[in-house]
Order: structure tokens, then sequence, then C-alpha cells
């Protein structure tokens, strides 16, 4: 959940019972010309991180959220830490220890030395040495954290008792046995001046950065809440004077910057303008667009790292609960259900589809590792068998044929009959893409088991207040970050004290047996109990005592073996950190992908004891080599390049054509500007040839040898002749969106070719779930177009970017002759179909009578009406739906005897049934009234008098001026009007909304008969807002909003319109999006319906251009404005980005030199 271990960040192991000494282990930018806060000072030598997210709690006794403790330990040095890979424990602020276990008592004391050289600063007075760390500070932390209920560290000091400081640097403290886990419990905790913290009322309350006072490598300088924080460097890190080099800051100091999108983040990462940048959660971008078009060297790290993605379900016992807390779905209590729903959850598609193959499958929560268990008995996708397996154990109802199964009694966990597995609550915070795409999905697997989720993405504030403290959620898809000593980090989750307002437990308590809050003095005497307590516990606190690993392992495999039987938390991967960072200014960050503690969002410090500023910068290339080449044998291809060199540095520039020859070019004087470099080559012979060009400054560093060159690469592809490209003429698809999960969508594309009576064309879809569609066709006449149909159905919801593309089977199918058009189509869960509603059947015996019947359904389906008569047979009418129009049926049967039957009819769209039972009268001489009555206009306002023509009605026996009726405007049960004759009546109505009118009528045999129909009240046409108009990059993915859009019966179906390379564009959706790669001026329409069927539209603008590269960044201040100079490219064209942190109005003035 963003959140660390415990919702709190935990570590390693390290097991020891002898006294020993333990030795340290080892701005060029279109982006970003940023309106910052005027207290923001210079940043240079400042390495500048972005990322996604906000720091939530400053107290650094009381941090939750991963963030939290990456900036905390920033400014607070410990005891303990870990080295990059989160082995350990290694030394931070201690230097030493010893430990005496009294063979009597079981008692063990630990002694811990700690160095002499860290002092409390902060920037008010940063050189500050009056204020040193001694063990009095030691002993006054951990004796704080013991006396405040809460806060991140108290659980792991629960077991310590009489921390004394022996001498001003020797700190002592007793755990009730030799407990095996004791350094891995004080890594971690930031040790807090005693100075300052005596005197505060309270120490767990909120703090603000300012006041923060610390003795770690950084101190906190200033922010602007929401935007950045800024952290310098500190003098006098005791880190430098113990371990020298290895544990030195080189940086001037970092400034976080908080980006609200992982595009615009890629961006100033693609340009330089961030240095390292966090993607996790946002698989896409990182694969796609990060790096893609870069103006520096741009490196990808994909981290396995420790933490699980969190799947918790609820299933807190009753004598746990209260009114505000452990509400859950009562239904989750029943073990057979929670089996069933982790039987939907399917991993495979989350790691390999929605995580790109990127991430490893879970099972344990702990992570792999030694400590990890082999789980058994493991849970296979197949919503099949959790179907079956609910119906075998007791829920095999489903009384109102919705699909969703019920309880057919009452059981032993407390379900009580009827109870529906619908209405669940599947959750997941704001924080990380990855897990609302697994809410969404898995709400389609669950269906099909007969279970009903409500899938829902909220702020982390409220999952944090109100799904974690007062554990009032169902299932939550979040995340624990912890690390490789799971005892007191992952395993302590689970205990049962934990099962309180605010604590970690929010699922049960684990193991085979368990006493809760009201019975645990029915447990042995000799235990001792004061409160719930478990199997799990039990094991736990057995684990804790046993010293040697491989003997605690037996027991730690247990307690994770019960975690995953309770079927109440299965993760689904582990954690998967993506990031990315340049070279452009900063250099020596490390093999980021190999150590998982190596990256900004870790709250290890390794990174920042490696980063250097750049003493000499690499060469980048400006404009790289384009993605393939087409040429003719013999003729000569143009081959170029733009590179560029900060330091102005001499370069040297190889192209390597992969025939063995080779062009090298020397680029003297000023480099600092970006600069061409053309070739010529021809080749001899057919073939693909690979071609790279590789680009040097020949720079040698002093410590680390010569520089690499850069190599980027391409292919060239040699033929015989060049031949025209095919094009796209026409593309569509028959049914709009949104269309049905399942549900077969028939696409058109039409192509011609020039060639197309030599080679033919491929048409390949791509349908962006990972699956693909490849059609070949024969050569056809030339330029003839022909169109290609093609069927696709999702298996998931969402909205899918579809992408065909037609090759003219010349060169590469990579290459030029292989062009595409794509769009976004809206795929949703299958609903019930509405009704039926069946007109009155008054019929002759032996007179064919013709029924009606109507249905309305979300999506394109072919429903299925059965009608089934009295006698045993059916009529079976299947019709077409087209979403939220009405599907109607009619049929004929024939009664032969008068008397009052039963009519049923079925409506069946392939997933749902439903069923309305009806009477028919069959009469000779006394037949109640048909009744049927117009409604016009259909659609009106509050200002509309809607007319209700009731001149269809009819009866067999008396004519239609004999007959009365009632009227129900809104079908209340409350009737309107007295009986009176039959003519048109106007009505008005001053609500909006769908109004359900009846219509009773009798004959004058006293026989009645109700009619119904329906009209819509829509004081409004939709609004259409698509947004602001905007500029990018070409090349850049642009994301439409038309969520600003409004109704007031709401917004049902989004078209956006534009003309790209000569083509009508078509996207749907409220946020589509669409690369471009073409430079223009693009006007993007809008049109909106709502359900009335009434329409609006709004324009917005995008332009598309090549961007030119700031030269500089010159900061801000309060006083004064900020300017620079740009150099336009050869079209003369530029754009500047500005993002507005946190100032009230930004005026932009350009003017020419």
């Amino acid at each position: 959940m963003q959140i660390s271990s415990g919702k709190r960040i935990r570590f390693g192991c390290f097991v020891v019972l002898i006294a020993f000494a333990m030795m340290a282990l080892s701005f060029t930018s279109t982006i970003s010309a940023r309106a910052e806060d005027a207290t923001l000072s210079s940043t240079n030598g400042y390495v500048h991180v972005g990322w996604l997210s906000e720091v939530v709690n400053w107290n650094p006794l009381n941090v939750e959220m991963v963030e939290d403790y990456v900036v905390c330990h920033l400014m607070y040095s410990t005891l303990f830490t870990y080295d990059q890979d989160w082995n350990g424990p290694v030394y931070d602020l201690a230097t030493g220890y010893f430990q005496m276990v009294d063979s009597h008592t079981g008692k063990m004391t630990t002694y811990i030395n700690i160095t002499d050289t860290a002092y409390f600063r902060n920037v008010a007075n940063p050189t500050d040495l009056s204020r040193p760390l001694t063990a009095y500070d030691v002993a006054f932390t951990f004796n704080l954290i013991k006396s405040n209920s809460g806060g991140a560290f108290r659980l792991y000091l629960s077991e310590v008792s009489n921390i004394t400081a022996i001498s001003d640097y020797m700190v002592s403290m007793d755990t009730p046995y030799a407990k095996a886990t004791l350094l891995d419990d004080l890594a971690g905790i930031p040790i807090v001046p005693k100075y300052l913290w005596e005197s505060y009322s309270k120490p767990l309350g909120s703090m603000s950065p300012e006041n923060l006072v610390g003795s770690g490598p950084f101190i906190f300088d200033s922010y602007l809440k929401g935007s950045w924080y800024k952290f310098d460097t500190a003098p006098n890190y005791h880190g430098s004077a113990d371990y020298g080099a290895t544990r030195t800051v080189s940086i001037a100091g970092i400034q976080y910057t908080i980006y609200t999108s992982t595009v615009v983040l890629t961006v100033a990462a693609n340009t330089g303008t961030e240095d390292f940048v966090v993607l996790t959660g946002d698989i896409r971008t990182f694969v796609e667009n990060l790096g893609d078009g870069a103006s520096v060297n741009v490196y990808k790290a994909a981290v396995q790292e420790p933490g699980i993605c969190d799947i918790a379900i609820n299933a807190i016992p009753e004598s746990f609960q209260t009114s505000t807390y452990g509400v859950h779905h009562p239904a989750l209590n029943d073990p057979n259900v929670r089996k069933a729903i982790m039987m939907t959850l399917k991993k495979d598609y989350i790691t390999n589809t929605v995580l790109n193959g990127l991430a490893t499958i879970g099972s344990s929560v702990v992570q792999p590792g030694y400590w990890q268990a082999d789980i058994q008995n493991q849970l296979a996708y197949d919503p099949v068998a959790a179907k079956s397996w609910l119906m075998t154990h007791g829920w095999s109802a489903d009384a109102d044929s919705d699909g969703y199964l019920e309880a057919t009694a009452g059981n032993a966990y407390g379900v009580p009959a009827g109870t529906e597995l619908s209405g669940i609550r599947c959750q997941a915070p704001d924080t990380d893409p990855t897990y609302g795409t697994i809410t969404q999905a898995w709400q389609g697997w669950a269906r099909s088991a007969g279970i009903g989720f409500v899938a829902s993405i909220e702020s982390e504030v409220t999952m944090i207040n109100t799904a974690w403290y007062k554990a009032d959620y169902d299932i939550w898809v979040w995340h624990w970050m912890w690390g490789p000593e799971p005892l007191g980090g992952a395993l302590s989750v689970w205990l049962t004290s934990e099962l309180v307002v605010g604590g970690d437990n929010c699922q049960m308590p684990m193991g085979p047996w368990w006493y809760d809050k009201t019975n645990y003095t029915l447990a042995p005497s000799e235990w001792g109990l004061i409160g719930p307590y478990s199997a799990y516990d039990q094991n736990y606190t057995l684990a804790m005592e046993t010293l040697n690993n491989a003997d605690r392992k037996v027991t730690v495999d247990k307690l994770q073996q019960w975690i995953y039987d309770s079927h109440t938390e299965n993760p689904p991967y582990y954690d998967l950190g993506l990031y990315g960072y340049t070279d452009a200014r900063f250099d020596n960050w490390g093999d980021v992908s190999g150590h998982s503690g190596l990256n900004v969002a870790s709250d290890l410090l390794w990174i920042w004891f490696n980063v250097k500023p750049v003493v000499n910068s690499a060469p980048v290339f400006v404009h790289g080599l384009e993605d393939s080449y087409l040429t003719q044998v013999s003729d000569s291809i143009t081959i170029w390049v733009n590179v560029s060199d900060a330091d102005g540095d001499e370069l040297d520039v190889v192209f390597d054509f992969g025939d063995g020859s080779t062009a090298e070019y020397t680029l003297t004087g000023d480099t600092t500007m970006p600069t061409g470099v053309i070739t010529d080559h021809a080749y001899g012979m057919l073939g693909v040839y690979p071609l790279s060009v590789s680009l040097t400054d020949n720079f040698v560093d002093p410590v680390y040898g010569p520089r690499d060159p850069l190599v980027i690469t391409s292919v060239v592809e040699v033929v015989d002749e060049l031949n025209m490209v095919p094009l796209i003429r026409t593309f569509g698809i028959d049914d709009p969106p949104p269309a049905n999960v399942g549900y077969d969508t028939i696409w058109t594309i039409g192509a011609s070719d020039a060639e197309s009576d030599e080679y033919g064309l491929r048409i390949t879809w791509d349908w962006d779930d990972g699956t693909y569609d490849v059609y070949d066709i024969a050569p056809f006449p030339a330029n003839e177009i022909v169109l290609w149909d093609a069927i696709h159905a999702w298996d998931q919801p969402g909205t899918y970017l579809v992408e065909v593309s037609v090759w003219d089977n010349y060169g590469l199918e990579s290459g030029m002759h292989n062009v595409s058009i794509m769009t976004s189509y809206w795929i949703q869960i299958n609903q019930p179909p509405d009704g039926p509603y069946i007109s009155n059947i008054l019929a002759t015996p032996g007179v064919p009578e013709t029924c009606y019947a109507a249905a309305y359904d979300t999506g394109y389906e072919l429903l299925k009406f059965t009608w089934e008569w009295d006698d045993g047979t059916y009529t079976i009418d299947e019709v077409y739906s087209i979403p939220y129009q009405p599907t109607y049926s009619s049929v004929v049967h024939t009664w032969w005897d008068e008397g009052a039957y039963p009519v049923t009819v079925y409506v069946d769209d392939g997933e749902f049934n439903v069923s309305v039972i009806t009477t028919a009268f069959v009469s000779i001489s006394m037949n109640p009234p048909n009744v049927w009555f117009d409604v016009y206009p259909g659609v009106g306002t509050t200002a509309t008098y809607f007319a209700l023509d009731p001149s269809y009605t009819w009866d067999i026996e008396d004519p239609y001026s004999a007959l009365v009726g009632r009227w129900d405007f809104e079908a209340d049960g409350v009737w309107d009007t007295q009986y009176e004759s039959l003519e048109v009546k106007y009505v008005q109505y001053d609500t909006i909304g769908f109004k359900d009118i009846l219509l009773e009528v009798v004959d004058t045999s006293g026989l009645t008969s109700v009619g119904n129909n329906t009209l819509i009240v829509d004081d409004q046409a939709p609004i259409a807002d698509a947004g602001p108009d905007a500029s990018i990059a070409v090349g850049d993915i642009y994301t439409f909003d038309g969520t600003g859009s409004s109704d007031d019966l709401g917004i049902s179906y989004y078209r956006w319109t534009f003309v790209y390379d000569g083509y009508t564009r078509y996207m749907f959706g409220s946020t589509p999006s669409f690369v471009f790669d073409i430079e223009g001026v693009y006007a993007v329409t809008l049109t909106v319906w709502d359900r009335a069927g009434r329409t609006d539209t709004d324009t917005m603008v995008l332009t598309v251009s090549d961007a030119i590269v700031v030269t500089k960044n010159p900061g801000s201040s309060k006083d004064s404005a900020m300017s620079w100079a740009y150099t336009p490219d050869e079209s003369g064209a530029w754009i500047a980005w500005i993002e507005n942190h946190g100032l009230r109005s930004l005026t932009i003035e350009i003017y020419d030199t």
C-alpha cells in the first residue's frame, strides 16, 4: 500500500550470541521551466528526483508510508542498517556489541557501543558540534517509543526492557529470552535528540519538517507542500568519519519533486530535467516511453524489491468487531467463500499481461529468499471450479436469477440464509495504477463464479483512515513493504494483538485455533493470557526464541502456510520497482537493477554514497537513427545523426554499416552546440544489414578509467527496387462502445497498395490484451481497395488501444512499409437484462393471438426470449439488442379454451436469465381490455407537457368510448386521477429522471387491465468538455480528458474525432490516448451523449511540434522574474512547458533579441 512493513518498513536478519566486533559491510528540457516557490534557492549540484508520491508523516517516530521512511532516514541515523541487498544488519551508529545470557532466567542483556562522531544539527546551524549524539539519546529514544502507544516502532521494542545508557557511548537493554531477531528489531529506528524531545507533550503528533533535527547525512532545507522537498548535504556526518569514502556524500543535496502524471515525469527524465525518476506501477510508460526520443542517456531498472502486492480479505470475527471497527460483508466469514474468491484471482494475467512479465508471481507473504516457505496446496485460477465449490458448500441458491449465488441456509460461520455474494467491495488506492487494474479485472473474473464485486479506486487517505485503521473494507489490493527478516516485519502483522483499531492485522486470527476478546480466560491458566491469543501467536513466540536458523525456519514456514490457508491473504506478485536515471549531471549510481536497496525510493542510503557529480558529461545523440532504412542496391543512402557534448569535447563518431565498412568522423570546435554528422553509403548486395553509430568523447576518469562509447542501432534493408507504401482507406467498427466482456466485436479495415497485384497485403490486429490476429491477403488488382473484417472479444473490462497495421510485404515488416492506425475501445462487465415487460394478453379461444414483450440490455447481445405456455410448450424468439434501447419480442400463440392462463417470459443474454410471469385472459364473451398508450414526446424537459395517448387501447366486447381508466404518472402505487373517459392526458414533471407511467382501464363488465410506458425528463443536454488546448512534442502520447463533461442524468457515451495523416480518427471513452508522430495542429472534437440521446460537442486544439532544448534553467526567486534564452530548431518552432507549483498567477512574455 505504498506503505512500509506492517504499513511500515522492516528489514533483514542477523543472529549472534557471542561477543564480537562487526566490521561495516561492506535544465536541458522541453517541459521544465518550473514555476516554483520563491523560497527555493539554487539547486545546482542537487540531484533532482521525480516521483508521484507525497510525504504524509514527517514525525520520525510515526512514519507510515514509504515516502515517510525515505525522508526520515535521510535526516536521522540508526544503530544498525542493511546493505544494498537488504542483507545484514550492518553498523550505522553502532560500532560493536556483545550479548550475555543468564543461564538461570534465560534473560539476555545486549550491550551496544556507538560512535562518538555523530552530531545533531539542522539547516539553521548545520556546522553545530555542540550537540553530540550519545547513548543517552539512544536510551531516551527507545524508552520514549515504549512509553507511548502507537507509532511505527513500538512493536519492535515490546520485549525490550531496562534500556540504560551505561556511559556516553554504550547502551544496554534486556530481553526476557535470547531473542534471535533483536538487532533486526533495532535496525531502522531513528535516534532523536533528547534535549528537544523531552519537552514535547505529543511525541507522536504531527511535525513540521523545518523543526526536525537529526544526525543523518542530510538536513531538511525547504519545501512547497505537494510540490517539492529539498535536502542539503549535512557537514560532519558520522558515516564519513567512521567509514570513509564508502559512506561519504559527494553531492550538494537532493530535491524531490512530486508529479501528477507518469507521462510528464517520463518526459522530465527523457530531457534531463530529473536525474532519477520513480515510475513504479506504470508498466506501459516504463516500457514504451522511458528513454524513447530522449535527449540524454536514460537507463532503465526493473527491480524485484522487498514487499508484496497485498490482497487482503476482511474476515475479522464478530467478537472483535465494533460499530466503527471490522465492518465487512458477512459472507467473507465463511472460509469456503474466501477460498472461492482466491480461485478467481488470475495471477498469470496480472504478472505477464498487466506487468509485462517483469514481476514474479507470489504465494507467501514473505518475498523470495531463504525465509520464504514453499506454500503447499496453492489455489489455481479456476472460476468454474470456484463456483462448483460454492454450490457444494452451502451457496447453491440464486432466487432472483441475477447470477450471484446465495446462501441456502444459515451456516456455522454466522452467515444468514439468503445472503447474496454481491456488493463485495474490492478497493485499491490511487497511488499505483496496477492496483486499480487488478480490482477492475477481478470484478469480471469473480462474476463468472457467481461472486459480485464492486470495484473502486480510493484516495490513499481514505484507504489508510477507513480501510486500514478501522478495518472497514471487504477486499483490498494494496501494498506491504518489508525486509528479509520475516518475524520482525512481515509475520508480525498477523498477530492477534494487532486486531485493534489502527492495528496491522485487518483480516482475522491465524492458525487452527484462537481465543477471542471474551473467552481468552478459557485458555490454560499457566499461559497467563490477558487478551486474545492464537496458535499463530504461540508459534510466532516459539520462532522468536529459536536461535538456530534452520530450526526457526520450520516454524516460520508453518506461519506462512497458515496465513495462506486462511484464504485472507494471497499476494499475486512481489514488489516491482520501476526506475529511470540519467548520467547527464550525475553518474556512478551503481548497479540499480541488481540491488533491491539501491534506489531513491528506498530508505537505505547507499545510492547517496555512490552517486557523484559528473566531472565530464557524456556526449549525447540529440537526434539518433530512424527505426529502419530502405534503399536499393547500388543507390546511395544518406544517414545522419545530431550530437553534442556539454563540455565541448572533441567527439569521435563512427558509422558501422554492417557490410564490413565504416565511416569515421572527428568533430572539433564548439561541440556544445548540436552538430549534424551526415554520411552516404551504397550497398552492393540485397539483404538486411545492422547499422550502428558509436559516439565517444574519449574521456578517461581517473578512478573508473575510459568511458564506454554510446552506441545506437538500426537496420538497413537493401532491395532491388523501391515501391509505394500501402494506404489505409477506411477503418471502423460495427458497434460503437461500450461492448461487454466476451462479446464478439466486428472491425473493418480498408486498404490499397500500388503494387498489391504483386505482393498482396498482411493485416495485423493488435488488440492490446496480449493477443494478435494476422491475415495474409493474396495479390489483388493494384490500387483496388480491399475490405477485411476481424472479430475479437475481450475477457477483461477496461479501455483498450486497438491498433491495426497494413504491410505490403515489401521490406521489413517493422519498416516504413508497415502503416497503422489505432483507436481506443471500452469493454464493460455484462449486466443482467432489465425486464421483460409484457403487454396485456387478451385472447379469444381458437384465435391466434400476438403477444409482445420488451427488455433492455447494456451491451450488444443476442437476447433469447423464451415464452413458456401453460401447456408445457415453448416459443423461442432471438433478437439482437442495442445498448440501453428497448429490444422487442413478438410471438403468436393460440388458446383453445376460455380461462386465465399463466405465461412466463424468460430473457437470456447468454450469461444471465431474468423472467416475469403474467396472465393471459381467454374468453368468448368477457375479456378484459387490452391497454396500450403512447407517449409524445418520449424525451422532454420540466417545461414539457407530455401527451399520453390511450387511443391504442381496445376491448373485444366494448367500444372504446365505453372504457374508463385512471392514471399513475410516477408508478408509485398512488393513482393520480379518478376513473374517467379515455382521452389524451397531458402531464408535466418538476423533477428529472426516468418516469414510469401506469394506466388502469376498466370495461363495462368490470374487468381491468394495466398498461405501462416510460418517458425521460431531462432539463439539460449534456455539456461536452474536451479539456484545455495543449502542446506536445512529436512522438509523445497524449491522453485526452473529457471527464469535465457533465449531464444531469449522466454521460453514457464519449466519441473523439480528428483528422490525422489524412484520415478521420475515432476514439472512445472519457480519457483515450493517442501517439502523435506527425507534426501539426489538430482540432480534436469530443461528442458526448446522455441517456436521453441528447448530444453536445466541444473542440480542443492540440499542437504537435518538434520542440527545442531549453539551454538554461535559471531557477526562480521571489523578487525577480524567470528568464532564459531559446534557440529555435531549423523550422523555427519551439515549445516551452511551464508547470505551476503553487503560484497564483503566471505571466509569460516572449520577444526576440
